[in-house]
């Protein structure tokens, strides 16, 4: 089981997961994550899990052509955050990165980049602006993968124009963090998650106001 970050919801559902596998036999399920990610993935299961740390780099075969690669990239937008890109179909999951708050009849971003772009901008300054420095340093991690499509916790499939989504997330990151001017550091707890709505919010009005913010999650 692989778990890109621990927020609540991409999350919630882990425990009963790893319940369900057992009472089915499996009790051999190994869950997969950054270092980050399994202790605090500790706190929210609570019963003993088999767990094993992925570093940068590191690799899994699953046989079959599919070859998992995982990609650590704290900040996006939570410091437990991994990428996992499968070499066999070119897909990359990316949990929160490359998402918008968009829901449609269809999976795809078939709608074309114009259309969606309000949506996708939105999101992109709402979390990833803050941390535009780990965005470009994401970026350069996955720069030698055959990425085809990627995967995203939020919104449809990127598979008709990946490549100018990701250029998108590249140049708005290079733009901001070209301005030299004042900085905000927002720090926050959420026990469920409307501090962090608060936190998201404030970052939106002062980035959109030409000023640098740095998000920290004291969790």
């Amino acid at each position: 089981l692989v778990v890109s970050h621990t927020e609540p919801d991409h999350s919630g559902l882990i425990a009963q997961v790893i319940e369900r596998a057992a009472a089915l036999g499996n009790e051999s399920l190994t869950v997969l994550g950054s270092k980050v990610c399994l202790q605090f993935l500790q706190n929210l299961v609570f019963s003993s899990f088999k767990s094993q740390v992925v570093a940068n780099g590191h690799k899994v075969d699953l046989g079959g052509g599919h070859e998992l690669e995982f990609v650590i990239a704290p900040n996006l937008h939570w410091p437990d955050t991994m990428f996992t890109f499968d070499h066999g179909t070119g897909l990359l999951y990316t949990c929160d990165a490359f998402g918008m708050h968009y829901c449609s009849e269809h999976i795809r971003d078939v709608e074309g980049v114009k259309e969606l772009l309000p949506h996708y901008s939105l999101y992109y300054d709402c979390l990833m602006r803050p941390n535009a420095r780990s965005v470009v340093t994401a970026l350069k991690k996955i720069a030698g993968f055959e990425i085809k499509q990627i995967a995203t916790g939020h919104g449809p499939m990127l598979s008709e124009s990946a490549a100018e989504w990701m250029e998108k997330y590249k140049s708005w990151s290079e733009k901001a963090l070209e301005k030299q001017g004042p900085s905000v550091a927002l720090f926050w707890v959420s026990g469920f998650g409307n501090s962090e709505r608060l936190a998201q919010s404030f970052a939106h009005g002062l980035t959109s106001s030409g000023v640098n913010v740095e998000m920290h999650d004291l969790n």
